[in-house]
């Protein structure tokens, strides 16, 4: 859908606000790829996120510095105060002027009914896995509810509320469990937040009307079009246009001088908590049963790794705001400053490898080969990110220069996730947006039996190191055991990790006190405003 045609949906839909103060105006949004749902339970990108934070509350919400310790920096949302009350129980007291969008007030039980939601096998949420160490959530009356946990540790506060933003058991009970991924509620919720979902259509673009009613006050903008744009260049013109107000993702660095030189758009850098990587996969795509026939060779994964060199990499195509990841961390995380050595550009140590594991070009084609097997594999490529295919043909060049072939494949979005989970491919292209505490995120996407592990990557080694990691309570002991597994994953090779970038998107000068929490653009719109002396005509429609 086209910025125009939203203007025209919108005005055709809407009455006209002449008074505008301070609660006013249309914003339409532009992103690469489209949510997946609006449910929380089954969000998992960065838009899913995004979108549901701005339908569904927690019961508190972490600050914009993503501190997860304790509860230092939260914000009441759902709940208005909370108690510590011995070291395995926090209980929460419901802020008594929450609803849900159809009136109904939100209750204790509706958190327990959360709970036991996230933690089914049957759903099998993302996120299950990182609220095991919640034993209980019990209901105490209607306004008041109690988390009970195995043991004490630091992120106590950050499990029982980031995880969980809170569903409606009056509404959702009656679904099967089995059938709720693909219920039209994922699609159309009632939530508690800010804004309702009104629309939408197969092509990917949805319409969000601020709820006027919401107890903590009205949003400052009317109403929001989401619309799926894959292509920068587009995206790009149409904020150059004023026919789009912002995004997430500028891309390369002419980009973001472009939009720094515009005077009616300004760049909105923020700390990214993404990190991309080429995954190997560890089982053979054709039989998984068996071992991969290159990438279960440590020596195959490591040379690969030294043969890429991926400082310069980095700053060909994102500059400045290029940074190169010595693991699986952002430069948001606080693991970023530990003390793990950065993975070297080393060519000859990479020819070496292989020539001491037996590979060499028997045929003079360019190609080593061992045993039968050729060095040459499929990288599969999401066609929604231009950063990741052009990364990939820089690899793919680098590579040759050791003797080793890359072919790159580049699929449509949904089908290379598809294919990526059921772990049909030799190595993938992925871009992982960290959870706010180290602990979820290694586990889910590192650990054996991690969800998002879609190489297979399985060491008892780096399982125990992080689970420790994630056990104590002491800052000092915590550090010390997420440096060793830091560095255990790395000398694992499991993966090349390519680029932390700095994320930079844009906004509209027109819209005011816009920041970005670096896992979450939704989280903070409700209080974005549109300066009224600044109207487009999109701006002239009000709320129905």
């Amino acid at each position: 859908m086209t910025a125009l045609a939203a203007l025209a949906f919108l005005a055709s839909a809407c009455t006209v606000d002449s008074n505008c103060h301070g609660f006013c105006g249309s914003a339409v949004f532009n992103f690469l790829a489209a949510p997946e749902t609006a449910l929380p339970v089954f969000a998992t990108s960065v838009n899913g996120q995004s979108v549901s934070d701005m339908l569904f509350l927690p019961l508190a919400q972490i600050g914009d510095d993503l501190g997860y310790i304790a509860d230092v920096g939260f914000e009441p949302r759902l709940a208005r105060s909370w108690t510590f009350e011995d070291s395995v129980t926090i209980v929460f007291a419901l802020d008594r002027r929450a609803t849900w969008q159809d009136g109904e007030p939100v209750t204790a039980h509706d958190v327990v009914f959360t709970f036991d939601l996230y933690r089914d096998p049957v759903v099998n949420s993302d996120e299950r896995n990182d609220i095991s160490r919640i034993t209980a959530v019990t209901a105490r009356d209607d306004a008041t509810v109690a988390f009970t946990f195995s043991h004490a540790y630091r992120e106590q506060f950050f499990d029982a509320t980031y995880h969980m933003p809170i569903h409606p058991v009056h509404l959702l009970d009656t679904i099967p469990r089995a059938a709720l991924r693909s219920h039209p509620f994922t699609r159309s919720p009632i939530g508690s937040g800010p804004y309702r979902l009104v629309r939408w259509d197969a092509g990917g673009t949805i319409e969000l009307i601020a709820d006027t009613a919401f107890f903590l006050g009205a949003p400052g903008i009317n109403r929001i079009v989401v619309q799926v744009v894959p292509d920068l260049n587009t995206t790009i013109a149409q904020l150059l246009a004023e026919e789009t107000d912002f995004t997430d993702f500028l891309g390369p660095p002419q980009f973001v001088e472009r939009i720094d030189a515009a005077p009616s758009v300004r760049p909105l850098p923020f700390p990214s908590k993404t990190y991309m990587f080429a995954t190997f996969n560890f089982r053979d795509p054709n039989s998984p049963a068996n071992p991969h026939p290159l990438f279960a060779n440590a020596s195959v994964r490591e040379a690969l790794s030294l043969a890429v060199d991926r400082v310069t990499l980095a700053q060909a195509v994102m500059g400045e705001f290029g940074r190169v990841p010595f693991g699986p961390v952002s430069p948001a995380n606080p693991l970023w400053d530990y003390d793990v050595p950065p993975i070297p550009y080393d060519t000859a140590r990479a020819r070496r490898l292989l020539a001491d594991d037996g590979w060499s070009d028997a045929d003079g084609d360019g190609v080593l080969d061992k045993g039968g097997y050729r060095l040459s594999f499929e990288l599969i490529v999401p066609s929604s990110s231009g950063l990741r295919q052009q990364l990939a043909t820089m690899m793919q060049n680098q590579l040759r220069g050791i003797g080793a072939e890359m072919r790159v494949e580049v699929i449509e979005f949904n089908a290379w996730q598809l294919q990526s989970e059921a772990g049909r491919f030799d190595a993938t292209f992925n871009a992982w947006a960290e959870d706010a505490s180290p602990a979820p995120s290694m586990t889910g996407s590192w650990s054996t039996q991690g969800v998002q592990n879609w190489g297979r990557y399985s060491s008892a080694r780096f399982d125990s190191l992080i689970t420790a990691a994630g056990r104590h309570r002491d800052d000092d002991a915590a550090r010390i055991a997420w440096t060793e597994a830091l560095r255990h994953i790395q000398q694992d090779w499991p993966a090349i990790w390519m680029l932390a970038p700095i994320q930079v998107g844009a906004v509209h000068t027109r819209i005011e006190n816009a920041t970005v929490r670096p896992d979450s653009w939704g989280a903070n719109v409700w209080e974005w405003q549109i300066s009224s002396d600044r109207m487009l005509p999109r701006d002239s429609v009000g709320v129905r």
